[in-house]
């Protein structure tokens, strides 16, 4: 019946349009003819959506409008393979995290196994690919003219600070490796979770596996940094330590008010030795279901700093634009943990241990030569490389200003790595510095955060 009624009505429309045109009268076109991806997405979000709209399809002129006046950072539209997270753990790119610009392409992260060093880096700009400059593309239409297959390569144009610089990148089979683990000289066992993406769970399962297999005295899971993915992998997770019956994640549809209950397995036994979760400010969503799983359900402690705060979940509508495959992402409903709490707001950590250190600093990045007088404040993990890396003159700690002795031991630097010797902060001097930042990030003694965690597992668990 429905669907008769509904044929009728678009068949009075177009009889009334047509009567309109024949009659010589103005006719004001329905929005789903003039404007259909924008009465597409805005009738899945009046359905779907997890709170009512506060506005009406007419008062938004445009699908960026509409996205606008919803300020939702979760709920956005993209093309394939552009904001997915990877069902493998490996995926076909260039190896890089994008974000939007007015001037093209910010890099927000380079994946370490890409083999872009010397080639892109956090912070660039890309303003041309293949010669088409962006700054007046949509952000669709310049992640297109990174799409390809396998072996397509990219001439890219970048601006980095004050220096435009160009480079060819390929798109290759790059590894992601979104679960690691080791056991240190202690025994204490360490797996870390870099995303949630569709075969972590099964990843997890092997490594915990190796590393039950040498009688670890303690663990410690890592989801710093690890903003989410997906919650079948999460579930997996959990469910390998979860005991009893209840549910270790609720997620709370909004529109029909529907519940669904995830659980762990009820025949498990607690692991023997001690299980932490290591915890930091940018661990979201997923990373927030383990952690709050583990801790009201297994009663783990959480270490770290207090968490993101993600309390709600997203899914995926296919749309329909004229043969153009797109996704819209929405913001559907709210999860809660085992004890029915919600995490908004961040979670508090049982234990809090900060960052100190190098890894502590603001990532450096390229802007401009800092020359005497200039002020250092946000560079500071530039002097610290310098400190580490330059042996013969004192180090100097805390400085804000690039003054004269600051300036002597980065000529003492520059001379030491054959540089030009300027006694300042050029472009040459600072890309040198930060690429030795880069794999001092890489090596475990700098993560003092993470020492202390292992220390305190030591100490008070044992």
């Amino acid at each position: 019946m429905d669907l008769v009624k509904n044929k009728k009505i678009y068949v009075s429309i177009i009889i009334s349009l047509v009567i309109g045109f024949l009659s010589g009268c103005e006719v004001t076109l329905p929005t789903f003819l003039t404007k259909p991806d924008l009465y597409e997405i805005y009738s899945i979000l009046d359905q779907y959506y997890y709170k009512d709209l506060d506005f009406k399809l007419e008062d938004v002129e445009s699908v960026e409008a509409l996205f606008e006046r919803l300020d939702d950072p979760y709920t956005y539209m993209y093309v394939p393979n552009t904001r997915t997270i990877e069902l493998d753990e490996s995926y076909y790119g260039i190896g890089v995290t994008i974000i939007d610009d007015d001037l093209g392409l910010l890099v927000g992260n380079v994946n370490p196994l890409a083999n872009l060093n010397g080639k892109v880096y956090i912070g660039d700009i890309i303003t041309a690919i293949n010669d088409t400059v962006l700054e007046t593309l949509s952000y669709e239409e310049k992640t297109a003219l990174l799409s390809g297959e396998l072996n397509d390569e990219f001439n890219l144009t970048i601006q980095r600070g004050d220096q435009v610089t160009t480079t060819t990148v390929t798109i290759s089979e790059i590894p992601i490796n979104s679960v690691t683990s080791t056991v240190y000289e202690n025994k204490i066992a360490y797996i870390d979770i870099n995303r949630f993406a569709g075969k972590t769970g099964l990843a997890f399962r092997t490594e915990l596996a190796l590393v039950g297999a040498q009688n670890p005295t303690g663990l410690i899971i890592d989801v710093r940094d690890n903003g989410g993915g997906y919650l079948t992998a999460v579930v997996d997770i959990i469910a390998q330590f979860a005991t009893g019956n209840e549910p270790v994640v609720t997620m709370h549809r909004i529109y029909d008010d529907h519940k669904t209950n995830y659980y762990g397995n009820p025949d498990n036994v607690k692991k023997t030795y001690p299980i932490v979760i290591l915890m930091n400010e940018h661990s979201a969503s997923a990373s927030e279901v383990l952690a709050m799983a583990l801790r009201e359900n297994g009663s783990y402690p959480l270490l770290g700093t207090q968490s993101f705060g993600k309390f709600v979940y997203q899914t995926t509508f296919v749309l329909n634009r004229q043969g153009k495959e797109m996704y819209l992402n929405m913001t559907e409903g709210f999860w809660y943990s085992p004890n029915g709490n919600t995490v908004e707001g961040g979670i508090v950590p049982d234990v809090v241990i900060e960052q100190s250190g190098l890894l502590s600093r603001t990532y450096p990045v390229y802007i401009q030569e800092w020359i005497l007088g200039d002020d250092l404040t946000e560079f500071q993990a530039l002097i610290d490389v310098l400190n580490m890396t330059e042996d013969s003159l004192e180090d100097r700690f805390d400085v804000l200003t690039l003054d004269a002795d600051l300036s002597t031991k980065i000529s003492a630097y520059q001379t030491q790595f054959n540089l030009q010797v300027t006694g300042t902060l050029n472009y040459e001097t600072t890309m040198h510095l930060i690429d030795a930042y880069r794999l001092y990030r890489e090596q475990v003694n700098y993560d003092l955060q993470l020492q202390q965690a292992i220390a305190w597992m030591v100490n008070d668990e044992s």
